[in-house]
């Protein structure tokens, strides 16, 4: 028995995102075998306070967000799949208070159809 290596092994992905579907995403690279590296700050150094205009911000360690999600799949034909995925977050602690978090509530609805084989 021999066996294959994942699709994506030997690719890096930097995630910098800062919604729901990035690390979603990067999720699912990493389970076809990408090597993810994850990146998040909600703080403003000095220089990026001069240079935009936020004020100076460092970020504690601590939970960032707190949520809730539900998904649904429908079996339509033994190849066809619909799934129906739905998700709200709110950002808290230190990412919460950050200058440059606009809006602390966040959702994200999504449908999707997949073929099977």
């Amino acid at each position: 028995m021999t066996t294959t290596a994942p699709p994506l092994t030997g690719v890096t992905v930097i995630d910098l995102s800062h919604v729901y579907n990035g690390p979603y995403a990067t999720f699912l690279l990493a389970m076809a075998g990408a090597h993810v590296d994850v990146y998040k700050r909600q703080g403003v150094s000095r220089t990026q306070a001069l240079a935009t205009g936020y004020r100076p911000y460092k970020a504690s360690a601590g939970i960032k967000s707190v949520g809730f999600g539900i998904s649904a799949a429908w079996l339509i034909t033994p190849h066809w799949i619909v799934n129906m995925s739905s998700a709200v977050n709110r950002l808290v602690g230190s990412a919460g208070e950050s200058p440059i978090t606009e809006v602390k509530n966040q959702a994200v609805v999504s449908l999707s159809a997949i073929y099977k084989f």
